[in-house]
């Protein structure tokens, strides 16, 4: 059964698209194994190759100049969009959403946690969407509160606190960019399906972009840690400076540990976690970010699976 949505991207064309394999599926011109694992599909059970699903005349309507996907208009062309970059990651999250395994229907999961809210009272959410970040939200701020410890306890330590506290050079903001960005990727290669070096470039410069550094200042308080002289931050660039600027230091004080020895077990133990927790909490934001704006598309087009979504040639 067709959803309101398809239909109405589908009326954009002459004929609605027909190809019955994904553009991501190219396994023979790859040559490498259909089978795709990742901590999400550890059985084998998700068949798929690197995926690099970019049909993005698919969900363009020329006459309305709209994306339905992003949700916003495109640009004086149907081969220039607005935002290429989000259309992209968002592709990508609407495959995941479509292809992760699960055994209940999201409709009916969706529709039964409305009525028992309604129940007890509670308005489902903003719009009244409910939306998957909200159910994080505790387990979010304890991971988090035990992040801004660890921070803390370095700064204490005396391995890391010029960038925190507003003291650090400004310039250090470009070596540290470049130094997060190899542990940020094995991040991403660990929680999505494979994907082709397009589609990983798209994602990762949104995970480690000012906009998703100033979240993640944001989500830890981070401002709490300046010094009082300090000025309080209140711009991406700034507060994108800081983070760059930390990972700098976390990544300094992990070779010095390693060099001087003097506790370097415990140390570089926490030094490394701190790394870690920094770089998925960028990709969580991120993800969920996208997420939120992709699951209502995944509803209005009534939750199709990973071949609901090959049939309808959107990715």
């Amino acid at each position: 059964m067709e959803s309101a949505l398809w239909r109405q991207i589908s009326s954009a064309f002459s004929k609605p698209p027909t190809r019955p394999v994904a553009r991501h599926l190219r396994l023979a011109t790859r040559g490498v194994t259909p089978y795709s694992t990742t901590h999400v599909n550890s059985d084998h059970s998700l068949q798929s190759d690197l995926f690099e699903g970019y049909n993005k005349h698919g969900w363009m309507d020329a006459r309305r100049a709209w994306c339905h996907l992003c949700n916003e208009p495109i640009g004086t062309a149907l081969s220039i969009h607005v935002g290429d970059r989000d259309h992209m990651n968002m592709t990508l999250m609407l495959f995941v959403a479509a292809t992760y395994p699960r055994q209940n229907n999201p409709r009916a999961t969706v529709t039964d946690a409305r009525l028992y809210l309604r129940r007890l009272g509670v308005v489902p959410f903003e719009g009244g969407k409910i939306g998957t970040e909200k159910f994080h939200a505790t387990a979010d701020l304890r991971r988090r509160q035990e992040l801004r410890a660890l921070l803390s306890h370095v700064m204490r330590d005396g391995l890391v606190g010029d960038s925190l506290r507003g003291n650090a050079q400004p310039a250090h903001a470009a070596s540290g960019e470049k130094m997060m960005k190899d542990e940020m990727t094995r991040h991403v290669v660990r929680a999505f399906p494979p994907m082709s070096a397009g589609q990983m470039t798209q994602l990762t410069h949104k995970c480690w972009g000012r906009t998703n550094l100033e979240r993640l200042y944001d989500a830890l308080h981070l401002d709490a840690l300046r010094s009082p002289e300090k000025p309080v931050l209140t711009t991406k660039d700034a507060k994108g400076s800081v983070m760059r600027q930390l990972f700098f230091e976390l990544f300094s004080a992990l070779a010095r540990v390693h060099e001087v020895g003097i506790e370097c077990q415990l140390r570089s133990l926490i030094l490394d976690e701190v790394v870690r927790r920094l770089c998925f909490e960028l990709v969580f934001l991120q993800s969920m970010a996208y997420m939120a704006a992709v699951n209502n598309v995944w509803e209005q087009l009534e939750y199709p699976q990973q071949q609901g979504v090959e049939l309808m040639g959107l990715n």
